[in-house]
């Protein structure tokens, strides 16, 4: 599993926060989300072979919100993975 941290501006009570956390949780490959208020920010562990963290930012914004990725943390495998399934070598 990868991790992430996702900056989400315009939260401004409870009810925002489990809109995010729904949101993020119904994302195929989201294992968890735990969003927090007064940090603005939401860190979420996720399968780096089904979404990336851009999505799941991407999935924080609407309405008043935006979410922006401040931090991403995936294991040499999951890395590796990502990269090969993106780019073609000669």
């Amino acid at each position: 599993m990868a991790a992430t941290t996702i900056k989400i501006q315009g939260m401004t009570c409870n009810h925002c926060v489990m809109r995010v956390a729904k949101a993020l949780k119904a994302v195929p490959g989201v294992q968890d989300a735990k969003v927090d208020l007064q940090k603005a920010e939401a860190v979420v562990s996720f399968d780096a072979a089904t979404v990336t963290p851009e999505k799941l930012s991407a999935v924080c914004g609407g309405d008043r919100l935006q979410g922006r990725v401040i931090a991403a943390h995936f294991d040499r495998a999951q890395l590796d993975n990502w990269l090969f399934s993106r780019y073609t070598f000669p």
